[in-house]
């Protein structure tokens, strides 16, 4: 009989690891790309292209929320920016997830990264403008000008 409850039990463990879980972190992160897209494009259900290496987050996105993935950029109203950056600005918003990504795009309206164990959200006024997007007065403390980056 011990042997049957130890069969059960290995066989729960093996089932429960194989079922990836999304972290607190992760399942934080698609809220606010979820918001801040719906946001941006005044729509409930934006269309999405992920650019980059960011698959886990493709399948996170698509499975999570309500964003609708699309895997061809002229079909998409909102660029998540993972690892690479495009060539050239691009004519929807794009957005960077990561720190080092968002550093090192010259063109996107904003960016998410994690700095201390929580969320950093940075919306530049200047981008947002050039896209004609008005958020509403709950994204104030996170839209700066760009030439503040750029001082610091």
């Amino acid at each position: 009989m011990k042997s049957f409850f130890r069969g059960v039990f290995y066989v729960l463990v093996l089932a429960l690891t194989a079922f990836a879980q999304v972290t607190k972190e992760r399942l934080i992160e698609i809220r606010i790309i979820e918001k801040l897209s719906r946001d941006i494009t005044g729509k409930d259900s934006p269309r999405i292209f992920v650019a980059g290496k960011g698959q886990e987050i493709t399948r996170e996105l698509a499975e999570y929320s309500s964003l609708v993935i699309v895997k061809d950029l002229e079909k998409a109203d909102f660029v998540l920016l993972i690892t690479e950056s495009p060539e050239k600005p691009l004519t929807v918003p794009v957005f960077a997830l990561g720190y080092l990504t968002f550093k090192n795009c010259d063109f996107c309206i904003g960016g998410l990264y994690w700095r201390k164990g929580r969320p950093q959200l940075i919306l530049f006024e200047e981008k947002l403008e050039k896209f004609k997007i008005s958020l509403p007065e709950e994204y104030r403390f996170y839209i700066i000008s760009e030439k503040e980056i750029k001082q610091k």
